[in-house]
């Protein structure tokens, strides 16, 4: 009994001594003119435990001594208080701009992030300046809420698939809309490198995409590149070396467990039973191939160090009427699949020059060359033309003294139900020719006049080249000869020229400037504008076939008359499109609280 009232006189003294070293802090929070902020975070440092102020900025908080308190609200500079012997603060929170102050991108002009009214996601140069990466598309990935990417294959400068919160479009077309520099460029990510971008704004939602009308449907995508400073000439040179390596490998059956399976699936057979027996001898010979080695055809394939290597050189400066950015690039990259890379040179220049205070003016020169071999891991049309295919279902061991590039017709022939053949995947790689040339020019202009005060007209002017020229070869053991060329070589010619205008001219006001009483609580931005956009796309495609065999695909392609034309294997096309568009914008605010957007 005296033990467990030593207990308790022992718990009591602890408790009421924990209580007399615990005490109630109350106090505001507020801004640098005196107005309280309601929903500041008050958090003890080291630990989670908190509050928030309530509608009038108080809060009230249970604290130990030496206790300090870590205030935070976005647009604000957290702030840390030591307690001390105080009972009740006075919190005073100075305002951050950095964050609510940035411009962001919203169509034909820039606001300030706390003037939104629409779901916009962004992504800067700072965010982009030391990711590993070739691909502008994947270097964004992960980085924009509500925007995601997708490549189809690892082939290198591999077509990515963007998608603004889901895809939903009735045209079954998901591809949003691409601006560069205020001029609508035609799939942007594949013809931009990472560094030389400023910055990405992604308008998500109806309210921000509403100015570009129906071509905004599936989100806008504005990039903006890096463009000169008023500065010393400055050269920069930023450069990166890596490799690249197969993340993951599908399983697949040993030597042993293929072969069982090879001998079960047969039985009942006698055709099956015979290529059974020719192959893998017979049931009393199933234990041998315990040791047999195990041929793994995806490491064969895809196992490389794949080099990857980019080159940047900028020069940059200006003074108080002209800045420039010059910016020279070189990426290249081997992919992880053999015979397969990919060489990219681009320039990119841009100049502005302030003539007086009324007129601005600019422009902006980009070219692109790329050229990217090799047929990649899957094309449109049936199973029968994935390459993954062969290295996962091609047999993982070599018989009958096969080497690693050996080729065997009775086992193609044996697997060629519904035109699905399996092919050594080393040889087939090499049997399918593929080379991709593209040359890209983009030219875009502007001027921007201030008629009076708050009032200025802008006008823009693109001009885009995109060329492209792709050749195709198919070899005797490719399932593509084997299906329409006689098991014959097949080789093709794809070409298209693609040429884009785009005029945009807007006129547009803003009372920010003025220092008026009524523009002291109310901020009115409105702009009226009109587009013009035409796209014009010529193709042709050519395709000979029944080749020489053993003719090699540089050759074929060099003298297509050596191959036969079929009846229908060459076609063109010529299509012009042209859109005019008229457009407005009116924002107003009123003290920087409440926000109004018309489109």
């Amino acid at each position: 009994m005296s033990r467990i009232l030593l207990f308790f006189s022992v718990f009591a003294f602890y408790f009421s001594t924990a209580l007399g070293q615990t005490k109630q802090v109350t106090g505001t929070v507020s801004e640098e003119g005196g107005e309280s902020i309601p929903g500041v975070s008050v958090l003890i440092k080291g630990t989670k435990t908190g509050t928030q102020t309530d509608d009038n900025g108080r809060f009230s908080i249970t604290v130990s001594p030496g206790a300090v308190l870590v205030f935070n609200y976005v647009g604000y500079t957290s702030k840390e208080l030591a307690v001390g012997s105080q009972t009740s603060l006075k919190v005073l929170l100075e305002s951050n701009s950095t964050d609510l102050e940035e411009v962001v991108a919203i169509g034909y002009a820039t606001v300030n992030r706390r003037d939104l009214t629409g779901s916009v996601s962004s992504v800067g140069a700072k965010q982009l300046k030391d990711i590993p990466n070739n691909s502008l598309a994947e270097a964004i990935s992960g980085r924009l809420a509500g925007v995601q990417i997708t490549v189809s294959e690892g082939t290198p400068n591999a077509t990515a698939q963007i998608r603004v919160r889901g895809g939903g479009s009735i045209t079954q077309d998901n591809t949003p809309l691409y601006v560069v520099d205020g001029v609508q460029v035609e799939n942007a990510l594949s013809v931009l490198s990472p560094q030389d971008i400023e910055s990405i704004d992604v308008l998500k939602d109806a309210s921000a995409t509403a100015i570009y009308g129906s071509r905004g449907a599936n989100g806008v995508v504005l990039i903006t590149t890096k463009g000169g400073r008023e500065m010393k000439t400055t050269i920069n040179y930023n450069g990166l070396v890596g490799f690249r390596q197969l993340a993951n490998k599908l399983e697949v059956l040993n030597p042993y467990d293929f072969v069982k399976y090879q001998y079960e699936a047969s039985r009942g057979n006698a055709t099956s039973e015979s290529l059974y027996a020719g192959y893998y001898g017979t049931f009393n010979d199933l234990e041998s191939y315990k040791s047999t080695p195990f041929v793994d055809w995806q490491e064969e394939l895809f196992g490389r160090n794949a080099l990857m290597q980019t080159h940047n050189v900028s020069v940059t400066g200006g003074d108080a009427k002209s800045t420039f950015n010059l910016s020279v690039t070189s990426n290249t990259e081997d992919g992880v699949m053999l015979a397969s890379d990919f060489d990219r040179k681009l320039i990119n220049f841009k100049f502005d020059h302030k003539f007086n205070d009324k007129l601005k003016v600019g422009f902006n020169v980009r070219y692109n060359n790329t050229v990217v071999n090799g047929a990649g891991t899957s094309s449109e049309g049936s199973s029968s033309l994935n390459r993954l295919r062969q290295a996962v279902k091609y047999r993982p061991l070599l018989v009958k003294g096969q080497d690693i590039y050996a080729y065997d017709p009775d086992y193609a022939s044996e697997t060629n139900g519904n035109s699905l053949s399996l092919v050594n995947p080393l040889l087939l790689n090499e049997a399918e020719y593929k080379k991709a040339f593209t040359n890209v020019t983009n030219f875009n202009g502007y001027f921007n006049y201030s008629i009076y005060k708050g009032i200025s007209f802008k006008s823009t002017l693109g001009v885009d080249f995109n060329n492209n020229r792709t050749n195709v070869f198919n070899d005797i053991i490719t399932n593509e000869s084997r299906l329409v060329g006689s098991s014959q070589p097949i080789a093709s010619i794809a070409t298209s020229n693609r040429q884009t205008i785009n005029n945009s001219n807007v006129l547009s006001y803003t009372n920010s400037g003025t220092k008026t009483e009524f523009s002291k609580h109310h901020s009115i931005d409105a702009l009226i504008g009109q587009e013009l956009y035409q796209d014009k796309i010529q193709a042709y495609y050519t395709e000979n076939r029944l080749f020489p065999i053993g003719i090699t695909a540089e050759r074929a392609l060099a003298n297509m008359s050596l191959g036969t034309t079929p009846a229908v294997a060459a076609t063109s096309s010529d299509l012009t499109s042209r859109l005019f568009s008229v457009f407005s914008r009116f924002n107003y605010s009123f003290d920087k609280k409440y926000l109004l957007t018309l489109t």
